[in-house]
């Protein structure tokens, strides 16, 4: 089941890097940056919309049919409304607008809940062991309350510091992260040369 998951997750992605990349997704991704504006152009935004719509419904639907295949007992708090936020969240943690953020956020969001909800305040002992008695009680004290059942405290305490600090979520960060080492090796430099270059060859013929 998990492999079968994992090359329908491949597909599912080269699809929608196809769709990103095709004349429609950049319609699509005109119309997330100003609809308005689209409309007065002339555009007729509606179409698109329905279509856009039509497409997450048919990935939403092929999500739920893989996790009948990994996890065939469906409980009533598939229905309840985290089940849809989660997913936002996923979506705002790694970067709205991006193939790559969502998978991103998933990832980060999942391993957080199998990770910090295994954990509890004998473990967190064990792991701080290691500290004096006095600053390992202190640590434990402030680490406890956000793992075990309270991990959710520690996805909203992330999730708070994401919106505030990276609005364009995780894939965000890593743009800035690039830039910086970019700036650093100074390849922004030489590739301000090179466009020089090149104008002024352009010029001299």
């Amino acid at each position: 089941g998990f492999y079968f998951c994992a090359v329908m997750l491949i597909i599912a992605f080269y699809i929608s890097l196809k769709i990103f990349r095709s004349p429609f997704g950049l319609k699509l991704r005109a119309i997330k940056s100003n609809q308005t504006r689209m409309k007065y152009t002339g555009f007729n935004t509606r179409p698109y919309l329905l279509s856009s719509f039509v497409i997450s419904g048919m990935y939403a639907g092929l999500a739920g049919s893989l996790m009948a295949v990994t996890d065939p007992l469906a409980g009533a708090e598939r229905m309840q409304w985290t089940a849809s936020g989660e997913v936002v969240l996923m979506t705002i943690l790694g970067g709205a607008g991006t193939l790559v953020g969502p998978l991103l956020g998933a990832t980060i969001i999942k391993y957080f809940e199998n990770i910090f909800s295994a954990l509890n305040l004998g473990e967190l002992h064990k792991i701080f062991a290691s500290l004096p008695d006095t600053l390992e009680n202190i640590v434990v004290a402030i680490i406890n309350p956000f793992v075990g059942e309270g991990w959710h405290l520690m996805l909203g305490t992330l999730f708070m510091i994401i919106v505030i600090f990276l609005p364009g979520g995780i894939m965000e960060g890593l743009t800035r992260v690039v830039k910086f080492i970019k700036g650093i090796f100074g390849f922004g430099k030489k590739q301000a040369v090179a466009n020089v270059e090149v104008t002024r060859k352009g010029e001299a013929k």
